[in-house]
């Protein structure tokens, strides 16, 4: 922690943090200045809980998707998703790619096929774990591709259980040519083992020698809870094939994991609120407490002590725990995020701050993208907090342009 470290510090990284979540995401205030004044630090202050959650979209796409055979396909096919909650993860990440690089479902597209996107060719997973968004991506794709021979590249640094890879291999072994299904998965695959920070995706993907043979290359990019940096990582990566990217959703995760010099945000965190390397680092441990519960927020409020065992750690989305900083949830420590919010008497909670947080860095990450890839970028959440409370996507969408 910077030696400056108090709670008047601490206090004005806060007041600033939120300062830019409202002129970012709420622009209420129509008053609002470059000057702190008195009011507005009462008008900051009084953001609620509800203020931060509302301050994007909530669009589960899901629902369609499982009316549509989601359900009924993964258990057919004994795929191990990772529970319901996983799932519908996943059904609401393919909703989203629906007429963009999926067709949309059911009569609308039989009825207009400009619904129909450009022939996809390629699904790529980025930290893809054991694959499973990929798997469903690439099968729901697959079952509409006509002549289209769709591969499934999987990028992951570390080897895992239960691979989509078993799913394939099975479904290519009983392949049934021409039936017509929710997904199909007797399609390509790669798995690439690499460190995000190093692959070089043309050669991965052999980009050289499709491209020498004339054929266009239509590449949708999905990533869901590619941990802190992982994510920076991952869109760095994508500018050497930004010109052949269609379509791109990340489901952000473990913000607190981030690191300053990883982060592709920092221009817009910079120029927009002041917030360099001392208030990141502040922003990435306060961005842990939105996986607060609603009992724990509340005991804070009341200045009661947190039970530092169920607080302290959390369990991540593919079952591994998290070691979190533990100075986040001490009173006696001025920047954490319960004596900043007990201090300035934030009605959002440390939860609402912790949100705050973890949006900003999001949305750095979106300015990024438009930057660097030539997208058009949206956040919002894919499905609501009840399913994770790591409900966020960036969704990166337009063919990228090289200049």
């Amino acid at each position: 922690m910077p030696c400056r470290a108090n709670d008047e510090w601490a206090c004005g990284v806060a007041l600033r943090v939120l300062d830019l979540f409202e002129k970012t995401f709420l622009k209420h205030d129509s008053s609002a200045t470059e000057d702190m004044s008195n009011e507005r630090r009462a008008y900051l202050s009084s953001l609620s809980l509800v203020n931060m959650i509302e301050a994007i979209p909530t669009m589960d796409m899901s629902d369609a998707e499982f009316e549509s055979g989601l359900g009924e396909v993964i258990a057919s096919n004994r795929i191990k998703s990772g529970g319901a909650k996983h799932l519908r993860q996943i059904g609401s990440i393919v909703g989203h790619l629906r007429g963009h690089v999926l067709p949309p479902l059911g009569a609308a597209a039989e009825a207009d096929s400009s619904l129909l996107s450009p022939d996809v060719s390629t699904v790529l997973e980025l930290g893809s774990g054991r694959g499973m968004t990929g798997l469903m991506v690439a099968g729901a794709l697959s079952a509409h591709a006509n002549d289209t021979r769709v591969k499934l590249f999987m990028v992951e640094k570390a080897g895992t259980r239960g691979k989509a890879d078993t799913t394939i291999r099975r479904a290519i072994e009983n392949s049934r040519a021409g039936k017509e299904e929710y997904a199909r998965f007797d399609f390509g695959f790669e798995r690439i083992r690499c460190d995000l920070a190093h692959v070089y995706l043309p050669a991965a993907l052999e980009l050289d020698k499709i491209l020498s043979d004339g054929k266009e290359q239509n590449i949708c990019v999905v990533a869901k809870h590619l941990c802190g940096a992982g994510t920076d990582l991952a869109l760095k990566s994508l500018e050497s094939i930004r010109s052949e990217i269609t379509t791109s959703v990340f489901a952000t995760c473990c913000h607190g994991l981030c690191d300053f010099d990883s982060y592709v945000g920092r221009k817009f965190l910079l120029e927009q609120g002041r917030l360099g390397r001392d208030e990141f680092e502040l922003m990435r441990k306060w961005s842990m407490a939105s996986a607060m519960s609603e009992t724990q927020d509340k005991a804070v409020s009341d200045g009661k002590d947190l039970d530092k065992k169920n607080s302290t750690k959390r369990l991540d989305e593919e079952g591994e725990e998290h070691n979190q900083d533990e100075s986040q949830y001490q009173l006696n420590d001025p920047s954490s995020i319960i004596a900043v919010v007990k201090k300035l008497g934030l009605a959002c909670g440390c939860r609402g701050l912790g949100r705050a947080c973890q949006r900003l860095i999001d949305q750095g990450r979106a300015d990024y993208c438009r930057e660097k890839l030539g997208a058009h970028t949206d956040i919002f959440h894919y499905v609501g907090d009840d399913i994770t409370p790591q409900n966020a996507a960036i969704f990166i969408h337009g063919r990228q342009s090289d200049g």
